[in-house]
């Protein structure tokens, strides 16, 4: 918690990241320490991967999906695809349609981006899921990117089935941030798991974008590690989850109940406008939510929240929705 010592105070961090922190995290993920790279957050991960693919064929990105992905491929002039996740859609069977369309009109895709715990759905991949994925990239000469974000935020899987990132076959990058897991955001770290001639590419670009990943913070996630993290907030987010869940049930408001991850989505069938004025809405009553079009999705009318908040700040927030999304249903 000191920050960096006097020798390395002033200094930009090595390239691909702190050593120390890199073979810790290696051991972590049971990798060689050249198979991981530091970045600027989670975010400058997805970018400096999405740049080094090939700029004439698509991205498969989840819709709806993080806003960053298509930013991202917008800003970088990389050509966006989408492939359904809303329920029942099955990602899978999503994924080999979304591959087979490209394949028919054009090249396959660079990638294709997974994201689970997801974000905004809260879903889940199970193991199995993400193998068939990995097939299916496979045989289409396709990158399979893994976006873990929300790595460690698991709190609905009764079976044990649900995917738990950890090595990296060929063809695969994998996508981890400390934000969430270790509590770290305003220190934007992240890092990505791959193979090491790829990752050597990915350190060039996020090297002329970002240059290193601070400094400070690197020094700062290796001790949080060292001491063993911080406690699981796991249970907790199980237990805010369902509070919202329940008390929005019944209202006219369809929230999907979440089974990873700080978010939930919520359907509003009976409001007359889009996702946008919806969260205009929200916020008039004083809760601020995300609208489903930031997330690909604008009908029918949603919106993301986040429940990872304390408890009595919560409470206030669904005291103010519950009563406004029952009215919408009485119209």
């Amino acid at each position: 918690g000191a920050g960096a010592p006097p020798a390395l105070q002033g200094r930009y961090a090595p390239r691909a990241g702190l050593p120390p922190l890199r073979q810790v995290l290696a051991a972590m993920e049971g990798v060689a320490p050249d198979q991981v790279v530091i970045t600027t957050g989670a975010s400058m991960a997805l970018t400096a991967a999405f740049a080094t693919l090939p700029a004439d064929r698509p991205i498969l990105l989840p819709r709806p999906g993080f806003p960053a992905y298509a930013n991202i491929a917008r800003f970088l002039g990389r050509p966006a695809a989408f492939y359904d996740i809303m329920p029942p859609a099955d990602p899978v069977a999503a994924i080999a349609a979304a591959i087979a369309a490209a394949r028919a009109a054009g090249p396959v895709p660079a990638a294709v981006v997974v994201n689970t715990p997801g974000n905004p759905l809260g879903n889940l991949l199970d193991a199995d899921q993400v193998a068939a994925i990995q097939a299916l990239c496979r045989q289409a000469d396709t990158l399979l990117i893994v976006d873990e974000t929300y790595a460690g935020l698991i709190f609905d899987d009764p079976a044990g089935r649900a995917y738990i990132g950890r090595g990296c076959p060929p063809g695969m990058l994998r996508i981890l941030s400390f934000s969430k897991k270790y509590r770290m955001a305003g220190a934007r770290l992240g890092y990505v798991v791959g193979a090491a001639d790829h990752l050597a590419r990915i350190t060039d670009v996020h090297w002329t974008f970002a240059m290193s990943a601070p400094l400070d913070a690197q020094i700062m996630a290796a001790g949080i590690i060292a001491r063993g993290g911080p406690a699981d907030l796991s249970p907790v987010l199980r237990d805010l989850g369902r509070q919202a869940v329940e008390r929005l049930a019944g209202t006219g408001a369809v929230a999907l109940p979440p089974r990873g991850g700080p978010v939930l989505w919520v359907g509003v069938p009976d409001w007359p406008g889009d996702s946008r004025s919806l969260a205009g809405l929200c916020a008039r009553a004083g809760v601020l939510v995300a609208p489903g079009a930031a997330f690909g999705i604008d009908q029918p009318p949603a919106i993301r929240c986040c429940f990872a908040v304390p408890r009595p700040r919560l409470d206030l927030a669904l005291d103010r929705l519950v009563p406004l999304f029952a009215r919408l249903a009485d119209r």
